[in-house]
């Protein structure tokens, strides 16, 4: 109770410029570990057919329980007001992910606010069985993304270890996130990304890359192949193992 009157009272104040506040909270009743991270950021989500591009981030190691409070600055000339913007958040404990955001609560711009309430899920934490064993503790390359192949010696490939660490690059830039396997379902938390720019076609791919990544909800192995899936069982990515 005093949580949402306290968000209210933020609500009745006027936008503080540069700064985008909030709380994360989810309905599950489950007590959050002594050492999780909170990692909320915010995105320029204009282009529906690619990931959002991050605008600020923030890691957040509290040792209290939901709802926990959160501000993230950003430089002003960062946001325009022609564009989306949202923010997404994940809580990861031992380099597990265990709650992803439900949606993406847009902000700040087309009068949308700047101070959200941003539920999360649980991702289940089962076991891996055998098809996650088959997926950890190997190099992975795309050679397909959406059915329409991958650019010649552009490289998207990514590994993710046992404790859920996921790492690789898109082709331009360094990524790293966390990962959450239970049996035949695959979900990536929020992946960071150096920003290097790189030819156009080259960053083309790397877009459809991540977008495939933050889509992906099941994996499967194919013989030589992994391949990643959406929540309608369509295919987004096939890789094959690298030696």
């Amino acid at each position: 109770m005093f949580a949402t009157l306290a968000l209210a009272a933020w609500a009745a104040l006027p936008a503080k410029a540069g700064v985008v506040r909030g709380e994360v909270f989810y309905r599950e009743r489950l007590a959050l570990p002594a050492d999780a991270v909170v990692e909320v950021t915010l995105l320029d989500v204009t282009r529906a057919d690619r990931p959002g591009e991050l605008i600020a981030a923030l890691q957040i190691r509290s040792r209290r329980q939901v709802p926990i409070p959160f501000e993230i600055h950003f430089a002003d000339p960062e946001i325009d007001p022609r564009r989306s913007y949202a923010v997404r958040a994940s809580i990861v404990a031992e380099g597990r992910l265990l709650f992803i955001t439900a949606d993406l609560p847009r902000v700040l711009t087309q009068g949308n606010p700047s101070i959200v309430r941003i539920q999360l899920t649980a991702v289940s934490q089962g076991g891996a069985g055998v098809s996650g064993e088959a997926l950890v503790g190997h190099v992975w390359l795309a050679e397909d993304i959406g059915g329409r192949g991958v650019v010649d010696n552009v490289q998207s490939r990514i590994s993710v270890s046992a404790a859920g660490e996921m790492s690789g690059s898109g082709g331009c830039n360094i990524l790293r996130g966390a990962a959450q396997i239970d049996g035949r379902s695959l979900a990536f938390g929020v992946i960071a990304a150096t920003r290097k720019m790189c030819p156009p076609a080259v960053m083309d791919q790397e877009t459809k890359f991540l977008r495939a990544l933050d889509l992906t909800r099941e994996f499967g192995i194919d013989g030589p192949h992994l391949k990643f899936f959406d929540t309608n069982g369509s295919e987004l990515v096939r890789f094959t193992r690298l030696p």
